[in-house]
């Protein structure tokens, strides 16, 4: 019944990505921290993302490998996502 939009810069760069994906995660574990305190429970998380958005949301995957704390994502939407080099082994 929730819903949460995000905007990014929608620059032209991996580091542009990458630093979206940190501002999403973070933006994310607020929002789970709210809905557990309320409800008692975790949210089920799903992200609907176009274009660019995918790779930021794909990029989230590097925000947990580099140490920061977990973030569980139940269901990923990628609309006309242009899948880079980069980000290919997180459609996984």
């Amino acid at each position: 019944d929730d819903c949460y939009a995000f905007g990014w810069s929608g620059g032209l760069s991996v580091d542009a990505r990458k630093n979206a994906a940190l501002h999403l995660a973070d933006g994310l574990h607020q929002l789970i921290a709210t809905y557990e305190d309320r409800y008692g429970h975790a949210p089920f998380v799903r992200l609907l993302c176009h274009s660019h958005g995918g790779n930021v949301a794909l990029h989230l995957a590097h925000c947990a490998e580099s140490g920061s704390r977990p973030l569980v994502i139940d269901e990923l939407i990628l609309l006309a996502c242009p899948v880079q080099e980069y980000t290919k082994q997180c459609v996984n």
